[in-house]
């Protein structure tokens, strides 16, 4: 029986960090700060885990919402403190509430740590694609600058062969040219060797 009791409260309980509560009422953290110390100076008792640190559960956020109200009427802090203690205070004596405030820290301990290795986590994937995205970059570039190169050596493969074939039609053109004076020149000799027979003759 004492177990289910102890399972009931876990589940109906949840508890608020400075940051958290003072964002739902509306109010800064100082402020919020300032409020529990003049609670607790009244008798009033938070939760608080192995740093001293407050752990406000819901019946805290009700308390405080009435203080708001309270000195929103223009009661003084102290009295509003004293009215919310009389009408809210309750006293941690139990098992249940000990062991309840544990575990409600506990949990939002381990909250945060699983938004802190989240958040590393994203850190961590966002560095990876940052750079794969400078590795592409990379290989973008230089697959632009083989591209630039291959077309720049098959321009300068075409002019040599455009520069071979020139040179071989000039040196086919001389040789032709070659052989036809090498031919006038043996007709001219052959032909001036006519002539002189004849004179003779």
């Amino acid at each position: 029986m004492k177990s289910d009791m102890k399972s009931d409260a876990l589940r109906i309980e949840k508890s608020f960090w400075t940051h958290e509560l003072s964002s739902h009422l509306g109010i800064g953290k100082s402020t919020l700060n300032k409020w529990s110390r003049e609670l607790e100076k009244q008798g009033y008792i938070f939760l608080k885990d192995d740093s001293d640190k407050r752990a406000f559960t819901e019946h805290d956020a009700i308390a405080l919402r009435k203080m708001k109200e309270y000195l929103s009427n223009k009661m003084s802090l102290i009295d509003a403190a004293k009215a919310v203690t009389a009408s809210y205070k309750r006293k941690i004596d139990s098992e249940v509430e000990g062991e309840r405030a544990i575990v409600a820290i506990n949990e939002k301990k381990q909250e945060t740590r699983s938004d802190i290795r989240y958040l590393k986590e994203l850190s961590e994937l966002k560095e990876a694609v940052t750079e794969q995205g400078a590795v592409i970059h990379d290989l973008v570039q230089l697959n632009q600058e083989l591209i630039k190169r291959l077309d720049e050596q098959e321009i300068r493969n075409r002019e040599r062969d455009e520069i071979r074939d020139r040179n071989l039609v000039n040196l086919a053109r001389e040789i032709q040219e070659t052989r036809q004076l090498q031919i006038a020149a043996v007709e001219e000799s052959e032909n001036s060797k006519k002539k002189w027979w004849k004179f003779w003759g």
